[in-house]
Protein backbone atom coordinates (compact mmCIF):
# COMPACT_ATOMS: atom_id res chain seq x y z
CA UNK A 1 0.00 0.00 0.00
CA UNK A 2 1.15 3.52 -0.75
CA UNK A 3 -0.13 6.86 0.41
CA UNK A 4 -1.96 8.86 -2.28
CA UNK A 5 0.23 11.69 -3.52
CA UNK A 6 -2.20 13.47 -5.77
CA UNK A 7 -1.89 17.24 -5.73
CA UNK A 8 -4.39 18.63 -3.24
CA UNK A 9 -4.84 15.39 -1.25
CA UNK A 10 -3.85 15.30 2.38
CA UNK A 11 -4.18 12.20 4.60
CA UNK A 12 -4.50 14.55 7.57
CA UNK A 13 -7.40 16.31 5.86
CA UNK A 14 -9.06 12.97 5.20
CA UNK A 15 -9.17 12.39 8.94
CA UNK A 16 -10.43 15.87 9.79
CA UNK A 17 -13.99 16.95 10.40
CA UNK A 18 -14.15 18.45 6.92
CA UNK A 19 -14.12 14.94 5.45
CA UNK A 20 -17.30 14.05 7.34
CA UNK A 21 -18.21 10.41 6.79
CA UNK A 22 -15.73 9.56 4.04
CA UNK A 23 -14.18 6.14 4.66
CA UNK A 24 -10.95 5.77 2.73
CA UNK A 25 -10.31 2.25 1.46
CA UNK A 26 -6.87 0.67 1.21
CA UNK A 27 -5.51 3.69 -0.59
CA UNK A 28 -3.34 3.20 -3.63
CA UNK A 29 -1.70 6.00 -5.56
CA UNK A 30 -3.76 5.16 -8.65
CA UNK A 31 -7.21 5.27 -7.05
CA UNK A 32 -9.72 8.01 -7.60
CA UNK A 33 -13.46 8.49 -7.97
CA UNK A 34 -14.45 10.73 -10.86
CA UNK A 35 -18.01 11.75 -11.64
CA UNK A 36 -18.95 12.37 -15.28
CA UNK A 37 -22.23 13.18 -17.03
CA UNK A 38 -24.02 10.19 -18.61
CA UNK A 39 -23.88 11.86 -22.02
CA UNK A 40 -20.10 11.52 -22.13
CA UNK A 41 -19.79 8.12 -20.47
CA UNK A 42 -19.55 6.25 -23.79
CA UNK A 43 -16.99 8.76 -25.05
CA UNK A 44 -14.98 8.27 -21.89
CA UNK A 45 -14.97 4.51 -22.36
CA UNK A 46 -13.71 4.90 -25.92
CA UNK A 47 -11.11 7.59 -25.26
CA UNK A 48 -9.62 6.71 -21.89
CA UNK A 49 -7.22 4.00 -22.94
CA UNK A 50 -5.87 1.93 -20.09
CA UNK A 51 -8.74 2.65 -17.70
CA UNK A 52 -11.34 0.17 -16.48
CA UNK A 53 -14.71 1.85 -16.04
CA UNK A 54 -17.87 0.81 -14.26
CA UNK A 55 -20.76 2.84 -12.95
CA UNK A 56 -23.66 2.87 -10.51
CA UNK A 57 -26.82 4.54 -11.77
CA UNK A 58 -29.05 6.52 -9.41
CA UNK A 59 -32.30 8.33 -9.99
CA UNK A 60 -32.08 12.09 -10.37
CA UNK A 61 -34.51 14.86 -11.22
CA UNK A 62 -33.54 17.63 -13.64
CA UNK A 63 -36.08 20.23 -14.74
CA UNK A 64 -38.95 17.94 -13.77
CA UNK A 65 -37.61 14.92 -15.65
CA UNK A 66 -36.29 11.76 -14.08
CA UNK A 67 -32.97 10.59 -15.49
CA UNK A 68 -29.74 8.89 -14.52
CA UNK A 69 -26.65 10.22 -12.82
CA UNK A 70 -23.54 8.13 -13.18
CA UNK A 71 -20.76 7.53 -10.69
CA UNK A 72 -17.72 6.25 -12.50
CA UNK A 73 -15.03 4.49 -10.48
CA UNK A 74 -11.85 3.97 -12.47
CA UNK A 75 -8.35 2.67 -12.02
CA UNK A 76 -5.26 3.07 -14.18
CA UNK A 77 -3.60 -0.04 -15.53
CA UNK A 78 0.11 0.65 -15.25
CA UNK A 79 1.78 3.80 -13.97
CA UNK A 80 -0.32 6.39 -12.19
CA UNK A 81 1.57 9.07 -14.10
CA UNK A 82 0.11 7.98 -17.43
CA UNK A 83 -1.49 11.02 -19.08
CA UNK A 84 -5.25 11.30 -19.49
CA UNK A 85 -6.49 12.24 -22.93
CA UNK A 86 -8.21 15.58 -22.89
CA UNK A 87 -11.98 15.52 -23.30
CA UNK A 88 -13.20 19.14 -23.31
CA UNK A 89 -16.51 18.44 -21.60
CA UNK A 90 -15.01 16.43 -18.75
CA UNK A 91 -13.07 18.17 -15.97
CA UNK A 92 -9.74 16.57 -15.23
CA UNK A 93 -10.19 17.18 -11.53
CA UNK A 94 -11.77 14.21 -9.78
CA UNK A 95 -13.14 14.19 -6.30
CA UNK A 96 -14.31 11.80 -3.64
CA UNK A 97 -17.76 13.01 -2.73
CA UNK A 98 -19.55 12.76 0.58
CA UNK A 99 -23.16 13.72 1.00
CA UNK A 100 -24.95 14.04 4.31
CA UNK A 101 -26.97 10.92 3.47
CA UNK A 102 -24.53 8.49 1.92
CA UNK A 103 -20.83 7.88 1.39
CA UNK A 104 -19.34 5.84 -1.43
CA UNK A 105 -15.91 4.28 -1.02
CA UNK A 106 -13.96 2.57 -3.80
CA UNK A 107 -11.61 -0.34 -3.41
CA UNK A 108 -8.97 0.05 -6.14
CA UNK A 109 -7.89 -3.57 -5.88
CA UNK A 110 -11.08 -5.16 -7.17
CA UNK A 111 -12.91 -2.14 -8.59
CA UNK A 112 -16.11 -2.39 -6.63
CA UNK A 113 -17.96 -0.16 -4.22
CA UNK A 114 -17.20 -1.62 -0.83
CA UNK A 115 -18.94 0.84 1.47
CA UNK A 116 -22.24 2.65 1.32
CA UNK A 117 -22.74 4.36 4.67
CA UNK A 118 -24.03 7.46 6.36
CA UNK A 119 -21.91 10.61 6.48
CA UNK A 120 -22.06 13.62 8.77
CA UNK A 121 -21.02 16.53 6.58
CA UNK A 122 -21.24 17.63 2.97
CA UNK A 123 -17.64 17.94 1.86
CA UNK A 124 -15.19 16.95 -0.82
CA UNK A 125 -11.45 16.61 -1.33
CA UNK A 126 -9.42 16.95 -4.52
CA UNK A 127 -7.20 14.14 -5.67
CA UNK A 128 -5.53 14.89 -8.97
CA UNK A 129 -3.31 12.64 -11.00
CA UNK A 130 0.35 13.57 -10.76
CA UNK A 131 1.60 15.22 -13.97
CA UNK A 132 3.37 12.82 -16.29
CA UNK A 133 6.57 13.52 -18.19
CA UNK A 134 4.67 14.81 -21.21
CA UNK A 135 2.20 16.94 -19.29
CA UNK A 136 2.55 20.67 -18.90
CA UNK A 137 3.03 21.74 -15.30
CA UNK A 138 -0.02 23.72 -14.12
CA UNK A 139 0.44 27.41 -13.49
CA UNK A 140 -0.01 28.89 -10.03
CA UNK A 141 -3.54 29.99 -10.88
CA UNK A 142 -4.40 26.59 -12.42
CA UNK A 143 -3.23 24.89 -9.25
CA UNK A 144 -5.28 27.34 -7.20
CA UNK A 145 -8.58 26.72 -8.96
CA UNK A 146 -10.23 23.45 -9.86
CA UNK A 147 -13.36 22.35 -11.60
CA UNK A 148 -15.27 19.88 -9.48
CA UNK A 149 -18.56 18.07 -9.39
CA UNK A 150 -20.92 17.93 -6.49
CA UNK A 151 -24.17 16.22 -5.49
CA UNK A 152 -27.44 17.80 -4.41
CA UNK A 153 -30.64 16.23 -3.13
CA UNK A 154 -33.75 17.42 -4.97
CA UNK A 155 -36.96 15.95 -3.57
CA UNK A 156 -34.91 13.15 -2.00
CA UNK A 157 -33.36 12.27 -5.39
CA UNK A 158 -29.81 12.85 -6.59
CA UNK A 159 -28.69 15.37 -9.19
CA UNK A 160 -25.15 16.02 -10.42
CA UNK A 161 -24.18 19.62 -11.16
CA UNK A 162 -20.92 21.31 -12.09
CA UNK A 163 -19.38 23.51 -9.42
CA UNK A 164 -16.45 25.83 -8.91
CA UNK A 165 -14.37 25.10 -5.82
CA UNK A 166 -12.09 27.42 -3.90
CA UNK A 167 -10.50 26.67 -0.56
CA UNK A 168 -12.58 23.50 -0.12
CA UNK A 169 -15.86 25.43 -0.13
CA UNK A 170 -18.41 25.26 -2.96
CA UNK A 171 -21.23 27.44 -4.22
CA UNK A 172 -23.31 27.54 -7.37
CA UNK A 173 -21.72 29.50 -10.20
CA UNK A 174 -23.88 30.96 -12.93
CA UNK A 175 -22.33 31.92 -16.25
CA UNK A 176 -23.30 35.54 -15.59
CA UNK A 177 -21.63 35.67 -12.20
CA UNK A 178 -18.65 37.89 -11.47
CA UNK A 179 -16.97 39.46 -8.49
CA UNK A 180 -19.48 39.41 -5.60
CA UNK A 181 -20.08 42.91 -4.23
CA UNK A 182 -21.86 43.30 -0.90
CA UNK A 183 -24.20 46.29 -0.55
CA UNK A 184 -27.31 47.34 1.34
CA UNK A 185 -29.42 50.46 0.94
CA UNK A 186 -29.33 50.91 4.72
CA UNK A 187 -25.58 51.60 4.69
CA UNK A 188 -26.68 55.25 4.96
CA UNK A 189 -28.59 57.16 7.62
CA UNK A 190 -29.53 60.75 8.35
CA UNK A 191 -26.77 62.91 9.83
CA UNK A 192 -26.77 66.62 10.67
CA UNK A 193 -25.87 68.97 7.79
CA UNK A 194 -22.12 69.40 7.21
CA UNK A 195 -21.30 66.44 9.43
CA UNK A 196 -17.65 65.47 9.03
CA UNK A 197 -18.43 61.82 8.27
CA UNK A 198 -19.22 61.42 4.52
CA UNK A 199 -22.21 59.11 4.92
CA UNK A 200 -23.42 59.60 1.33
CA UNK A 201 -20.35 57.93 -0.15
CA UNK A 202 -21.66 54.39 0.28
CA UNK A 203 -24.46 54.40 -2.34
CA UNK A 204 -22.27 56.46 -4.68
CA UNK A 205 -19.61 53.74 -4.67
CA UNK A 206 -22.15 51.24 -6.01
CA UNK A 207 -23.52 53.84 -8.43
CA UNK A 208 -20.14 54.39 -10.08
CA UNK A 209 -19.34 50.67 -10.24
CA UNK A 210 -22.55 50.00 -12.15
CA UNK A 211 -22.40 53.19 -14.24
CA UNK A 212 -18.85 52.38 -15.36
CA UNK A 213 -19.87 48.77 -16.07
CA UNK A 214 -17.37 47.40 -13.59
CA UNK A 215 -20.15 45.19 -12.19
CA UNK A 216 -23.82 44.49 -12.91
CA UNK A 217 -26.79 44.37 -10.56
CA UNK A 218 -26.59 40.57 -10.67
CA UNK A 219 -23.28 40.70 -8.80
CA UNK A 220 -24.71 42.57 -5.82
CA UNK A 221 -25.27 40.48 -2.69
CA UNK A 222 -27.59 41.92 -0.02
CA UNK A 223 -26.66 41.18 3.60
CA UNK A 224 -28.94 40.56 6.54
CA UNK A 225 -28.84 42.76 9.61
CA UNK A 226 -26.33 41.58 12.20
CA UNK A 227 -28.15 39.99 15.12
CA UNK A 228 -27.44 40.81 18.74
CA UNK A 229 -26.23 37.25 19.19
CA UNK A 230 -23.72 37.67 16.37
CA UNK A 231 -22.47 41.01 17.70
CA UNK A 232 -22.05 39.58 21.19
CA UNK A 233 -19.11 37.48 20.03
CA UNK A 234 -17.11 40.74 20.17
CA UNK A 235 -19.09 43.37 22.07
CA UNK A 236 -20.26 43.28 25.68
CA UNK A 237 -23.92 42.79 26.55
CA UNK A 238 -24.07 46.13 28.36
CA UNK A 239 -22.59 48.05 25.43
CA UNK A 240 -24.94 46.44 22.91
CA UNK A 241 -27.95 47.17 25.12
CA UNK A 242 -26.96 50.82 25.50
CA UNK A 243 -26.12 51.23 21.82
CA UNK A 244 -29.20 49.54 20.39
CA UNK A 245 -31.70 51.14 22.78
CA UNK A 246 -30.26 54.65 22.82
CA UNK A 247 -28.85 54.67 26.33
CA UNK A 248 -25.34 55.84 25.41
CA UNK A 249 -24.00 58.82 27.34
CA UNK A 250 -23.12 62.16 25.75
CA UNK A 251 -19.47 61.44 26.46
CA UNK A 252 -19.67 58.18 24.52
CA UNK A 253 -21.43 59.93 21.65
CA UNK A 254 -18.71 62.58 21.47
CA UNK A 255 -16.06 59.85 21.39
CA UNK A 256 -17.71 58.19 18.39
CA UNK A 257 -18.53 61.43 16.59
CA UNK A 258 -22.20 60.48 16.17
CA UNK A 259 -25.40 61.42 17.94
CA UNK A 260 -27.56 58.38 18.59
CA UNK A 261 -30.46 57.53 16.28
CA UNK A 262 -32.34 54.40 15.28
CA UNK A 263 -31.13 54.90 11.73
CA UNK A 264 -27.51 54.96 12.89
CA UNK A 265 -27.98 51.70 14.79
CA UNK A 266 -29.59 50.08 11.77
CA UNK A 267 -26.82 51.30 9.47
CA UNK A 268 -24.04 49.93 11.69
CA UNK A 269 -25.74 46.57 12.08
CA UNK A 270 -26.25 46.17 8.33
CA UNK A 271 -22.67 47.24 7.69
CA UNK A 272 -21.42 44.56 10.08
CA UNK A 273 -23.73 42.00 8.51
CA UNK A 274 -22.27 42.96 5.14
CA UNK A 275 -18.71 42.30 6.26
CA UNK A 276 -19.71 38.94 7.76
CA UNK A 277 -21.39 38.03 4.46
CA UNK A 278 -18.31 39.19 2.54
CA UNK A 279 -16.10 36.92 4.63
CA UNK A 280 -18.30 33.88 4.05
CA UNK A 281 -18.72 34.54 0.34
CA UNK A 282 -14.95 34.95 0.02
CA UNK A 283 -14.46 31.49 1.52
CA UNK A 284 -16.75 30.17 -1.20
CA UNK A 285 -15.77 32.31 -4.19
CA UNK A 286 -12.20 33.31 -3.37
CA UNK A 287 -12.65 37.08 -3.53
CA UNK A 288 -15.30 39.62 -2.66
CA UNK A 289 -15.71 43.30 -1.75
CA UNK A 290 -18.16 45.27 0.33
CA UNK A 291 -19.17 48.86 -0.36
CA UNK A 292 -18.76 49.66 3.34
CA UNK A 293 -16.94 48.29 6.40
CA UNK A 294 -13.64 48.79 8.14
CA UNK A 295 -14.87 50.16 11.49
CA UNK A 296 -11.67 49.17 13.25
CA UNK A 297 -11.71 51.71 16.11
CA UNK A 298 -14.63 50.08 17.95
CA UNK A 299 -13.71 48.28 21.19
CA UNK A 300 -15.74 45.58 22.95
CA UNK A 301 -17.30 48.02 25.41
CA UNK A 302 -17.28 51.34 23.56
CA UNK A 303 -17.10 52.98 20.15
CA UNK A 304 -14.55 55.48 18.90
CA UNK A 305 -13.58 57.50 15.84
CA UNK A 306 -16.76 57.06 13.73
CA UNK A 307 -16.78 53.33 14.60
CA UNK A 308 -19.55 51.86 16.76
CA UNK A 309 -19.42 48.13 15.92
CA UNK A 310 -16.19 46.44 14.90
CA UNK A 311 -17.28 44.69 11.72
CA UNK A 312 -13.84 43.22 11.01
CA UNK A 313 -13.66 41.62 14.44
CA UNK A 314 -17.21 40.26 14.23
CA UNK A 315 -16.52 38.78 10.79
CA UNK A 316 -13.26 37.20 11.95
CA UNK A 317 -14.92 35.72 15.05
CA UNK A 318 -17.81 34.42 12.97
CA UNK A 319 -15.47 32.68 10.54
CA UNK A 320 -13.44 31.21 13.40
CA UNK A 321 -16.38 30.02 15.47
CA UNK A 322 -18.19 28.33 12.59
CA UNK A 323 -15.41 25.85 11.82
CA UNK A 324 -13.61 23.08 13.61
CA UNK A 325 -10.73 23.42 13.94
CA UNK A 326 -10.89 27.21 14.00
CA UNK A 327 -10.05 28.96 10.77
CA UNK A 328 -7.10 31.36 10.88
CA UNK A 329 -7.79 34.93 9.81
CA UNK A 330 -5.29 37.56 8.73
CA UNK A 331 -6.49 41.17 8.99
CA UNK A 332 -4.51 43.40 6.63
CA UNK A 333 -5.31 46.95 7.71
CA UNK A 334 -3.98 49.59 5.31
CA UNK A 335 -6.22 52.39 6.51
CA UNK A 336 -4.09 55.43 7.41
CA UNK A 337 -5.21 55.10 11.04
CA UNK A 338 -4.18 52.16 13.16
CA UNK A 339 -6.98 49.68 13.85
CA UNK A 340 -6.64 50.00 17.59
CA UNK A 341 -9.95 48.34 18.42
CA UNK A 342 -9.20 45.31 16.26
CA UNK A 343 -5.68 45.01 17.68
CA UNK A 344 -7.04 45.10 21.24
CA UNK A 345 -9.76 42.53 20.58
CA UNK A 346 -7.36 39.97 19.13
CA UNK A 347 -4.26 40.64 21.22
CA UNK A 348 -4.49 37.19 22.84
CA UNK A 349 -6.10 35.29 19.94
CA UNK A 350 -3.62 32.96 18.18
CA UNK A 351 -5.99 32.30 15.27
CA UNK A 352 -6.07 35.97 14.20
CA UNK A 353 -3.06 37.94 12.98
CA UNK A 354 -3.40 41.73 12.79
CA UNK A 355 -1.11 43.56 10.36
CA UNK A 356 -1.31 47.36 10.19
CA UNK A 357 0.51 49.99 8.12
CA UNK A 358 -0.50 53.42 9.41
CA UNK A 359 0.63 57.00 9.89
CA UNK A 360 2.36 57.18 13.25
CA UNK A 361 1.38 60.78 14.06
CA UNK A 362 -2.27 60.32 13.19
CA UNK A 363 -5.32 59.16 15.17
CA UNK A 364 -5.49 57.31 17.49
CA UNK A 365 -3.02 59.09 19.72
CA UNK A 366 -2.64 56.03 21.93
CA UNK A 367 -1.93 53.02 19.74
CA UNK A 368 -2.62 49.39 20.62
CA UNK A 369 -0.20 46.57 19.86
CA UNK A 370 -0.99 44.69 16.65
CA UNK A 371 0.77 41.47 15.76
CA UNK A 372 2.69 43.53 13.21
CA UNK A 373 2.63 47.34 13.23
CA UNK A 374 4.43 49.45 10.64
CA UNK A 375 4.30 53.13 11.59
CA UNK A 376 5.18 55.51 8.74
CA UNK A 377 6.02 59.21 8.64
CA UNK A 378 3.86 62.00 7.25
CA UNK A 379 4.09 62.64 3.53
CA UNK A 380 4.98 59.09 2.47
CA UNK A 381 4.50 58.60 -1.28
CA UNK A 382 3.54 55.69 -3.54
CA UNK A 383 6.89 54.01 -4.09
CA UNK A 384 8.00 53.98 -0.47
CA UNK A 385 4.57 52.91 0.77
CA UNK A 386 4.31 50.01 -1.67
CA UNK A 387 7.82 48.83 -0.82
CA UNK A 388 6.76 48.54 2.83
CA UNK A 389 3.70 46.45 1.98
CA UNK A 390 5.74 44.26 -0.37
CA UNK A 391 8.39 43.72 2.29
CA UNK A 392 5.98 42.40 4.91
CA UNK A 393 2.84 40.86 3.38
CA UNK A 394 4.41 37.77 1.76
CA UNK A 395 6.26 36.96 4.98
CA UNK A 396 3.05 37.21 7.02
CA UNK A 397 1.14 34.99 4.59
CA UNK A 398 3.88 32.37 4.41
CA UNK A 399 4.43 32.34 8.17
CA UNK A 400 0.88 32.54 9.52
CA UNK A 401 -0.84 30.49 6.75
CA UNK A 402 -4.28 32.09 7.09
CA UNK A 403 -7.52 30.58 5.79
CA UNK A 404 -8.92 34.04 5.03
CA UNK A 405 -7.68 37.61 4.59
CA UNK A 406 -9.88 40.49 5.72
CA UNK A 407 -8.52 43.49 3.85
CA UNK A 408 -9.23 47.04 5.05
CA UNK A 409 -8.54 49.05 1.89
CA UNK A 410 -8.89 52.51 3.40
CA UNK A 411 -8.30 55.34 0.94
CA UNK A 412 -7.36 57.90 3.60
CA UNK A 413 -3.62 57.49 2.79
CA UNK A 414 -4.50 59.49 -0.37
CA UNK A 415 -2.81 62.87 -0.73
CA UNK A 416 -6.19 64.65 -1.03
CA UNK A 417 -7.76 63.05 2.03
CA UNK A 418 -8.76 65.52 4.73
CA UNK A 419 -7.59 63.27 7.60
CA UNK A 420 -4.78 61.32 5.96
CA UNK A 421 -1.36 63.06 6.12
CA UNK A 422 0.15 60.68 3.52
CA UNK A 423 0.67 61.39 -0.19
CA UNK A 424 -0.53 58.35 -2.12
CA UNK A 425 -2.10 58.84 -5.55
CA UNK A 426 -4.99 57.03 -7.21
CA UNK A 427 -2.46 54.87 -9.04
CA UNK A 428 -0.65 54.13 -5.80
CA UNK A 429 -3.87 52.95 -4.17
CA UNK A 430 -4.65 50.78 -7.18
CA UNK A 431 -1.21 49.17 -7.17
CA UNK A 432 -1.52 48.59 -3.42
CA UNK A 433 -4.91 46.88 -3.78
CA UNK A 434 -3.78 44.77 -6.73
CA UNK A 435 -0.69 43.66 -4.85
CA UNK A 436 -2.53 42.65 -1.67
CA UNK A 437 -5.21 40.66 -3.47
CA UNK A 438 -2.90 39.03 -6.01
CA UNK A 439 -0.42 38.03 -3.32
CA UNK A 440 -3.08 36.37 -1.19
CA UNK A 441 -5.15 34.77 -3.95
CA UNK A 442 -2.07 33.38 -5.70
CA UNK A 443 -1.35 31.49 -2.48
CA UNK A 444 -4.85 30.07 -2.35
CA UNK A 445 -6.03 32.42 0.40
CA UNK A 446 -9.48 34.01 -0.07
CA UNK A 447 -9.81 37.77 0.38
CA UNK A 448 -12.77 39.80 1.64
CA UNK A 449 -12.17 43.53 1.16
CA UNK A 450 -13.90 46.45 2.87
CA UNK A 451 -13.53 50.09 1.90
CA UNK A 452 -12.24 51.50 5.20
CA UNK A 453 -11.75 55.20 5.84
CA UNK A 454 -11.82 58.07 3.41
CA UNK A 455 -12.73 61.70 4.04
CA UNK A 456 -13.56 64.46 1.58
CA UNK A 457 -16.34 66.97 1.08
CA UNK A 458 -16.40 66.05 -2.61
CA UNK A 459 -18.49 62.89 -2.26
CA UNK A 460 -18.22 61.80 -5.89
CA UNK A 461 -14.43 62.04 -5.95
CA UNK A 462 -14.29 60.14 -2.67
CA UNK A 463 -16.67 57.43 -3.90
CA UNK A 464 -14.61 56.96 -7.06
CA UNK A 465 -11.52 56.67 -4.88
CA UNK A 466 -13.22 53.99 -2.77
CA UNK A 467 -14.24 52.11 -5.92
CA UNK A 468 -10.57 51.55 -6.78
CA UNK A 469 -10.49 48.39 -4.67
CA UNK A 470 -13.54 46.95 -6.46
CA UNK A 471 -12.00 47.71 -9.85
CA UNK A 472 -8.73 46.10 -8.77
CA UNK A 473 -10.60 43.09 -7.38
CA UNK A 474 -12.46 42.70 -10.67
CA UNK A 475 -9.11 42.58 -12.47
CA UNK A 476 -7.74 39.97 -10.05
CA UNK A 477 -10.98 37.99 -10.39
CA UNK A 478 -10.51 37.80 -14.15
CA UNK A 479 -6.78 37.11 -14.00
CA UNK A 480 -7.32 34.16 -11.67
CA UNK A 481 -10.36 32.84 -13.50
CA UNK A 482 -12.51 32.90 -10.37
Amino acid sequence: MTTPRYRGFSPALAKSNRMGGVLWSAAAADSFLPVVPPSVLALAKRCWAGIHVFHVSLLCRTKGRVGLSVFVAARFVGQCTAPIRKIPSIPQMFCVITYSLYTLTVSPSDERVVTVGRGQHHSNTDIRQQPGPQQKKPSAHEQLLSKQTDIHVINSLYCVTERQCFHEETVRRDDSSGLPVIHHRHYVCDLPPKHRFPIDKFPRVLHFLIQDQVITHKQVWVPEIASTELLSCVHTEEYLDNFIHGKTSEKDQRRTGFSWSEGLVRRCRYETGGTVLAANVALQRGLTCSTAGGTHHAFPSYGSGFCLLNDLAVAAKSVMNNSSPKRKVLIVDLDVHQGDGTAFIFKDEPCVFTFSVHCGKNFPLRKQQSDLDVSVEDGLEDKEYLSIVEAHLPWVLDTFHPDLVLYDAGVDPHRDDELGRLHLTDQGLRERDLYVMRTAVSRGVPVAAVIGGGYSRDIDKLALRHSIVHRAATQVWRECGL
